[in-house]
Parts: structure tokens; C-alpha cells; sequence
């Protein structure tokens, strides 16, 4: 339901609401707008149909300027081990918040 993925085009790592039932697409959409300050990028509309709305949206790379060499891979290093420290703990703890949001 929840997906993960590397937009290799803008180079962000992306959490997306992947297929699923209806109810349970919604529910997530909705806990990733009232919690915008850890879901950063929730203003999408969900398509109810078709689309995987993001909820999530960081930087992983700058697009522009950035050298192949060494200092890009500790680059990368870094911005990994910020978002295992930091965001990811973030999204899981609001989505086990809702438990009871989840057992109906």
C-alpha cells in the first residue's frame, strides 16, 4: 500500500499510496493531511481511480551541478543516514499513532 521510490528524474526519494482498497487509500491520504510537518508534499490530490498521490517528498540528490566523485557518494551517504535517523522514524510513528484509526 505504501511504496517507497527514487524519482530518478528529479532525483527525490518519494513515498507514495500504492494500489489498494479504496477505504485504506483514503484513510492513508488523509493522515498524510493532517500531519503535513512529518508528510511533506501531501498537497496532491488523490485520485481515487488512478494515481499514486505522494505524501512524502525529499531531495535526495541536487539535479544540477554535482560532481561524480567521491564527495557525491558521502553526499548521498549523508542524506541517507538523515533520513533513516530522522524521517523514516517520523512516518512510522504517525502511521502506528493511528492504530485504532486502522482496526475499524
Amino acid at each position: 500500500m505504501l511504496l517507497f521510490e527514487f524519482d530518478c528524474l528529479e532525483l527525490d526519494l518519494l513515498l507514495v499510496v500504492g494500489p489498494g482498497p479504496k477505504k485504506t487509500r483514503e484513510r492513508l491520504f488523509n493522515l498524510a493531511q493532517r500531519n503535513k510537518k512529518i508528510f511533506r508534499n501531501s498537497d496532491e490530490p488523490l485520485n481515487r481511480d488512478y494515481e499514486w498521490p505522494v505524501v512524502f517528498r525529499t531531495e535526495f540528490f541536487p539535479k544540477y551541478g554535482a560532481a561524480e566523485d567521491s564527495a557525491t557518494e558521502g553526499r548521498i551517504q549523508e542524506k541517507w543516514a538523515n533520513f533513516v535517523k530522522n524521517d523514516l522514524p517520523a512516518l512510522k510513528n504517525s502511521i502506528k499513532s493511528e492504530k485504532k484509526f486502522w482496526e475499524t
